[in-house]
């Protein structure tokens, strides 16, 4: 039966000292992460946002007539207006 290898016990950091290594290895983890990113062009992000601008608006659009016929069939159901 193999051996197990026997621990040395690790004093416990503190709470502090745990918080505080954690939060460098997010932020260096982050960073690496981020170099890993391809960014837009300028260009590219200006044609995204417009196309987010256009579809949000069509979108808006749509909402607000639905409401409106809404409206309208409700009020003349019920006789309002």
């Amino acid at each position: 039966m193999p051996e197990k290898k026997a621990r040395r016990a690790q004093p416990k950091k503190n709470i502090f000292t745990r918080i505080i290594e954690g939060a460098r290895k997010l932020g260096r983890e982050t960073v690496g992460e981020l170099k890993k990113v391809s960014w837009p062009t300028r260009q590219e992000a200006m044609h995204l946002t417009r196309i987010v601008l256009i579809v949000i608006l069509v979108v808006g659009f749509y909402f607000f007539m639905i409401d409106t016929v809404l409206t309208l069939a409700f009020e003349a159901l019920l006789g309002i207006g």
